[in-house]
């Protein structure tokens, strides 16, 4: 790369985070080759990409073309530009760098099309914010009907059951001294109940009343079929 060049490429996120402070404006940045390969000699660009938010440039997500290991190798072609001027700089230094795959230009990048295709970083609204706030909070019935049904669509297998119920008897306190004291209260062995999950210690109250017996009488009907 032209030595120049080089000399004016700016420092790294201390620029960016000047140049993004606005919504609608937009860098160029390169990838640096850190040493050198047969595309190309150490420090030459391998690629060339627009931004429109900080991370853009630093994230190897949702890209084809990793960034370096080394941050320093991160520069700054372009900055104070409109998003629409970054992209008309983005489509400029393709063409003059050249893309690998194209075989025309210096033949330097791994860039894949010729630029200008990226879309603006946009930063949301106060009442913007608080509207997804407020609908992941308070889903609508229709929303909520839909999660059920997936939920019910969703095999769970025995092994999954096993630690959900052992999860849940956990939380419930099992085996402490409000346990012990609830069990005693109900004529219930309170190693018996200590194995209840507690939707099914819920269960063997309301039922008990609703059919005029005693929780003990009804835990120990149920026993076989809860496996205690």
């Amino acid at each position: 790369m032209d030595q120049s060049l080089l000399a004016r490429l700016a420092s790294q996120r201390r620029v960016v985070r000047h140049a993004l402070r606005s919504p609608g404006r937009g860098i160029v940045y390169a990838y640096l080759r850190e040493k050198d390969s047969p595309r190309g000699r150490a420090g030459t660009p391998y690629y060339v990409g627009v931004a429109g938010v900080i991370r853009r440039p630093y994230s190897p997500t949702g890209r084809s073309c990793p960034p370096p290991t080394d941050a320093r190798l991160i520069r700054v072609l372009r900055a104070d530009l409109t998003y629409g001027q970054a992209l008309a700089w983005e489509q400029h230094f393709i063409q003059v760098f050249g893309r690998q795959d194209t075989g025309t230009g210096r033949r330097l990048l791994r860039n894949r099309t010729d630029g200008g295709e990226g879309c603006v970083g946009r930063s949301l609204s106060r009442s913007t914010r608080a509207k997804i706030s407020t609908a992941l909070s308070n889903p609508s019935p229709e929303t909520r009907a839909k999660r059920a049904e997936a939920k019910r669509a969703r095999p769970v297998t025995a092994g999954t059951r096993a630690k959900l119920s052992a999860a849940a008897r956990k939380r419930s306190g099992a085996g402490s001294a409000q346990a012990r004291n609830n069990a005693l209260r109900h004529g219930v062995d309170p190693a018996v109940w200590a194995q209840l999950t507690p939707m099914q210690r819920d269960r063997a109250v309301r039922r008990s009343r609703e059919q005029g017996s005693t929780v003990a009488a009804y835990v120990l009907k149920m026993s076989a079929r809860w496996g205690v």
